[in-house]
């Protein structure tokens, strides 16, 4: 089953990190966390955004699943960039007299 929200999602981009996070669009600002007031810094209650605090903590974990998944990406990414750079040294070391 679907779950409802009362905003359309979106994605945008983590101001401190870049990365992509998952959020809504909440007069004119995007809003990906919403415990937390429009600029980020200050603690605030979803209510503030017309959500409670279910839809907040769904936005929360949905965000969390896309860190956990990322994380797991870059991970694997390391590990094959790790493997790729063994086997050009063991390429290079072959060739060498």
């Amino acid at each position: 089953m679907a779950r409802t929200f009362p905003y359309p999602l979106t994605v945008g981009e983590h101001p401190e990190t870049g990365d992509p996070v998952i959020g809504f669009v909440h007069e004119d600002m995007f809003i990906f966390d919403a415990f937390s007031s429009d600029c980020g810094r200050f603690p605030a209650p979803p209510q503030e955004y017309g959500l409670t605090r279910e839809e907040a903590n769904t936005l929360v974990g949905i965000n969390e699943s896309l860190k956990d998944k990322g994380e797991e990406i870059r991970y694997q990414a390391h590990i094959q960039l790790w493997n790729l750079a063994e086997e050009a040294v063991k390429e290079f070391n072959k060739e060498q007299p």
